[in-house]
């Protein structure tokens, strides 16, 4: 890289691309060659694909001064209870400059396709509550954090402390045992000719998911940091994740139990339907797993989101907890009623979320 800045800097060429990872941009060795090659002598131009990424404490070092121009590209520009990460990047790359949201990719016409941009879904929210010994758990985690909380008057640490509040107990919501008869539910309502399907699971939860698939005689594999991604002769010189993700497309498998090397960078348009058991309550998260659902594919008409959730116990909680448990599942039912507000069965899935909506709030207040 340095002797081919030198190259450019006395015309031995004229343009150079360099492609990198978001660690390698943020090191202290690729820091200093730019500081030092990229003095004025020509200009620069940033492109960072999945932005978001770089606002991380160690990875945001990589932001010199030394880009002239520069965009950032991202489905989820703002960080989850991150506000210092999200405005270093929107400062450092002026702002947001152009949005196309969502809503606007559902329902508008791309012009080349004659299709809506991205494929059109339906929406079904599942809610279950933890059994009584996770509840246990669950409340003593709390307990254990928001005393911290209640301590500081900083906003921008009580958000941090909130966040690590999320984190700590997000096992015993991702692993809730409530969820697996909603998926035994899920697959009778499917039935046997499911394909196409997505299960988000967590490590805890994956070999309790591929029994229930199992035992129902349908072709499963699962999808996880495991499965090799240099090409292999056994896999006709794929890798063998591409091996599965071709496989899955041509219908031998009908499901993929997937964890998070899912989340981004995977393009399998093929999928239809998804089923939410693990998701961490982080919309990033969240986005990006529908993105993986809703991307066109020919022949695929519509899609399908079954979305696990975990609600608060709020008549089993102590009154000084509730607030804060109905401040981090507020945020989450924004979210609920954005997905539903977009779904072909928008009647449907906001009528559910409102209705839980109302029944937690008369609980909280009793």
């Amino acid at each position: 890289l340095k002797e081919t800045l030198i190259g450019l800097s006395l015309d031995y060429s004229t343009r150079l691309i360099v492609l990198t990872t978001h660690n390698t941009f943020a090191s202290n060795d690729f820091k200093k060659i730019m500081q030092e090659s990229c003095d004025g002598t020509f200009q620069t131009l940033l492109i960072a694909d999945e932005v978001h990424g770089l606002g991380a404490e160690k990875r945001r070092e990589g932001l010199l001064e030394v880009y002239n121009t520069r965009l950032g590209l991202s489905a989820t520009p703002k960080g989850w209870f991150d506000s210092k990460g999200t405005d270093i990047i929107c400062n450092f790359f002026r702002g947001i400059v152009y949005e196309f949201g969502l809503k606007e990719a559902i329902s508008e016409i791309n012009p080349a396709t004659g299709e809506t941009y991205l494929t059109p879904y339906y929406y079904f929210p599942k809610f279950v509550s933890l059994n009584p010994e996770e509840l246990e758990d669950y409340i003593n985690e709390t307990i254990r954090i928001i005393s911290r909380f209640n301590k500081i008057s900083d906003n921008e640490i009580r958000d941090e402390i909130l966040e690590l509040l999320i984190f700590k107990r997000a096992n015993i919501v991702k692993n809730a045992k409530e969820k697996y008869r909603i998926l035994e539910n899920i697959l009778d309502e499917i039935g046997p000719s499911i394909k196409w399907t997505l299960v988000y699971s967590s490590p805890q939860q994956i070999d309790k998911v591929m029994e229930i698939i199992n035992n129902r005689s349908i072709f499963v594999h699962r999808f996880t940091m495991e499965e090799g991604v240099r090409p292999n002769k056994n896999f006709d010189f794929l890798s063998e994740r591409d091996y599965l993700l071709q496989e899955f497309a041509n219908g031998k498998y009908q499901i993929l139990v997937a964890m998070k090397c899912l989340d981004e960078g995977v393009d399998i348009p093929p999928v239809r339907t998804a089923v939410l058991m693990a998701s961490s309550g982080n919309p990033r998260e969240y986005i990006q797993r529908i993105g993986r659902l809703i991307r066109r594919y020919p022949g695929k008409r519509n899609s399908t989101i079954y979305d696990i959730v975990v609600v608060p116990s709020f008549n089993n909680l102590p009154k000084e907890m509730r607030a804060i448990e109905w401040r981090i599942f507020e945020k989450e039912l924004v979210r609920y009623k954005e997905i539903s507000d977009i779904a072909i069965n928008n009647a449907e899935a906001l009528s559910l979320v409102s209705k839980l909506e109302v029944e937690l709030l008369e609980v909280m207040n009793e």
